[in-house]
């Protein structure tokens, strides 16, 4: 079964037992497969109706995470200053909450858009603050998405070794975690060395 299917199943075996709380978790994380897959509207319309009930319920933590959801779909389709809003609304909600690992997150998706928007200053300074998070909670994917940023600024601004200190460190992450990201990091790696 698709990560798709099983959470059209769980959606439909909340909502068959009126639990609106699993239902709105259920919308979130199908909006994150659809998007995945680059279905962009089918994944807007899931997270919105996430967001939707999540307000309903005063589930901040659901709302920020439907939030963050719709921020990286705005980002993926262009629509540069939605994304901006809605990472926005979900860093506050989840700095209001005290949740290190959200802000985290949206920390990296902000510092990745803020290179999208050629602002490479922020980009940094969003990626710092997510590696600083990262490495003190202990969240290794967001230490590895943060130090690939942290990197990519200093490999654009000319400062190759330092660059590619972070992308080693990116690396060897995504190799403990045996995420496919650790595959584009080393051609990245063998990319500059080349160079």
């Amino acid at each position: 079964m698709s990560a798709i299917a099983s959470h059209e199943r769980a959606l439909e075996l909340h909502s068959e037992l009126g639990n609106k709380l699993g239902e709105a978790n259920a919308l979130n994380h199908l909006g994150d497969a659809l998007r995945v897959t680059r279905d962009y509207q089918s994944a807007a319309a899931r997270y919105c109706s996430a967001l939707e009930l999540h307000n309903e319920l005063g589930n901040k933590l659901g709302e920020a995470n439907a939030h963050r959801g719709l921020g990286a779909v705005s980002k993926a389709t262009g629509d540069y200053r939605a994304a901006a809003r809605r990472f926005e609304l979900a860093l506050r909600l989840f700095r209001d909450l005290g949740n290190p690992a959200g802000e985290a997150r949206v920390l990296n998706h902000i510092g990745s858009l803020a290179q999208a928007t050629d602002a490479p200053s922020d980009a940094l300074a969003r990626y710092e603050q997510a590696l600083a998070i990262a490495s003190r909670i202990g969240s290794l994917p967001e230490k590895a998405r943060a130090a690939e940023g942290v990197a990519q600024f200093h490999l654009k601004a000319g400062d190759i070794d330092l660059g590619l200190s972070y992308l080693w460190q990116a690396l060897e992450i995504y190799q403990q975690l045996g995420s496919f990201n650790a595959e584009r990091v080393q051609r990245a790696i063998d990319s500059v060395q080349s160079a």
